[in-house]
């Protein structure tokens, strides 16, 4: 069989574990989808012949093995009915623990740096997907799942200030965008899913931007082409963050309407608007130096300087006022 039928096969049946962990009922029907999509992912990697993967690819079967020893614990425990809440808690942490939020962040994020931008967008879109569905399963414990969610926050605005990289950036930014589909679920699994959607062609147009220019830190933008790309990006990251009247901002108010947690997402709001704040400290400096490179070379014309400025303009403002 060549190279390419078997990445092919590969890549089809770790779509078709996502369809039928998605379709099953069982909780053990579940565990084997969750394994078989395990077993084909690291089948990918194997066949990138990359020793960088390699090395990743080990640390992740060997989390991805220790909670799906958890999560399968827990699914026999709670068919027993011994100790069902306990149980409950024992299963949510498990996933948390294969979604690589904190407090199991460590491994997620340095894999993450290792790896090639196709295995990347894998690790930061599908291979989430089971274990999101699995919470969503079984929200009877809302306040773990809701000190869960804010922990998690508050982490990834920390971790935002100490890095460079654009990958670290983009996966603090997922998991805030898995944080709302989270808090989506506990109000309408309906709004979950169109939150799901939205995020997904975002979040795949900006792996894409990232992959076709090779960029993996911010100081790289400078080497684009022409200031269109740089435009480009930013106009991009202004959707992904979520900012109105952008596309991905609408999951987010749909969420603040029909939501019965006035608390928490008054929280959420402060969160939301602390992250923005760090966003722009990197992207602001940057579309600054950008712009004045073109416009001292005179490659630009009036119009593009004029709309650049108010964009500028317009984010210092929602900053500082």
């Amino acid at each position: 069989m060549s190279y390419s039928i078997l990445k092919l096969l590969t890549y089809l049946i770790l779509f078709l574990s996502l369809i039928f962990t998605f379709s099953s009922k069982n909780y053990f029907m579940i565990w084997m989808g969750l394994e078989m999509n395990l077993i084909m992912y690291l089948m990918i990697s194997s066949l990138s012949n990359s020793q960088s993967n390699s090395n990743s690819m080990m640390k992740y079967y060997m989390i991805q093995s220790l909670s799906s020893n958890f999560f399968f614990l827990s699914i026999i425990m709670k068919m027993n009915d011994k100790n069902f809440i306990f149980m409950n808690c024992i299963l949510i942490l498990s996933m948390w623990m294969k979604l690589g939020f904190f407090p199991f962040s460590g491994w997620f994020f340095q894999m993450s740096e290792n790896l090639n931008w196709n295995f990347w967008f894998l690790l930061n879109f599908f291979q989430k997907l089971i274990p999101l569905m699995i919470i969503s399963m079984n929200f009877i414990n809302n306040n773990l799942i809701i000190m869960l969610i804010f922990m998690n926050f508050f982490y990834c605005i920390f971790e935002i200030f100490f890095q460079t990289s654009i990958r670290w950036m983009m996966n603090c930014s997922s998991m805030n965008h898995f944080n709302w589909m989270l808090i989506s679920i506990i109000n309408s699994k309906f709004i979950w899913h169109i939150y799901l959607f939205i995020y997904s062609i975002l979040f795949y147009f900006t792996y894409k931007f990232l992959k076709n220019n090779n960029i993996n830190s911010f100081m790289m933008f400078m080497a684009l082409k022409t200031n269109y790309f740089f435009l480009l990006f930013f106009l991009l990251m202004l959707n992904y963050m979520g900012l109105p009247p952008f596309m991905g901002f609408i999951p987010k108010i749909l969420i603040l309407k029909f939501s019965n947690y006035f608390f928490m997402m008054l929280i959420l709001l402060i969160f939301n608007i602390l992250s923005y704040i760090i966003y722009m400290y990197f992207i602001l400096p940057l579309l600054i130096l950008n712009m004045y490179k073109y416009i001292l070379y005179f490659k630009t014309n009036n119009t593009i300087i004029f709309f650049m400025v108010s964009i500028i303009f317009f984010m210092v403002s929602i900053i500082f006022f």
